[in-house]
């Protein structure tokens, strides 16, 4: 979210300098994406996937409605807003489903703990380089080892996928 600024014109050029608004509303999404994620392979678990995709739809055709209306006041940043909206109510929707379902049991969100955590970190440290305004490539490296030497430190689960990654070929 820090960097898009100046992200996406070292990527696509300086005509993209104007799209780093609805980047950084769309990055929200991440947060939403996780407990989603998770929420969704609950409720496979459970036999409850037609319920989970009759929400999905029902987010789809709640985002479409959204654009209609956002997107003629705020262009990209509208269409970026009906995103993130239409994946809350589809969490809040999920969620309560789970909750229905699993009878009071706690939602397994506590896997992210780790996650949230690390993310902090790097926020943080992100925040700092901006602040000694050093080069975009150099914020999103030093951004990207706070996050894994985090998930290291806190011995997150995380690390075990990561370190499989790296001994995949190319």
């Amino acid at each position: 979210i820090l960097v898009a600024p100046n992200l996406l014109p070292l990527i696509f050029g300086e005509e993209y300098r104007a799209a780093a608004t609805p980047f950084r509303i769309l990055l929200i999404m991440l947060v939403l994406f996780g407990p989603s994620m998770i929420l969704d392979r609950v409720l496979f678990t459970l036999g409850k996937q037609k319920q989970s995709f009759y929400y999905m739809a029902f987010a789809a055709l709640l985002n479409i409605i959204l654009n209609l209306i956002l997107i003629p006041y705020f262009r990209g940043s509208g269409a970026a807003m009906a995103t993130i909206i239409s994946q809350a109510v589809n969490l809040f929707l999920l969620t309560r489903l789970a909750s229905i379902h699993l009878h009071g049991q706690p939602i397994p969100f506590f896997s992210l703990t780790k996650t949230i955590l690390a993310l902090g970190m790097m926020t943080i440290l992100v925040a700092l380089a901006l602040l000694f305004q050093l080069h975009v490539l150099l914020i999103i490296t030093v951004g990207g080892i706070a996050y894994i030497m985090t998930l290291i430190l806190l011995r997150a689960s995380q690390i075990h996928d990561i370190v499989e990654l790296t001994k995949r070929p190319l």
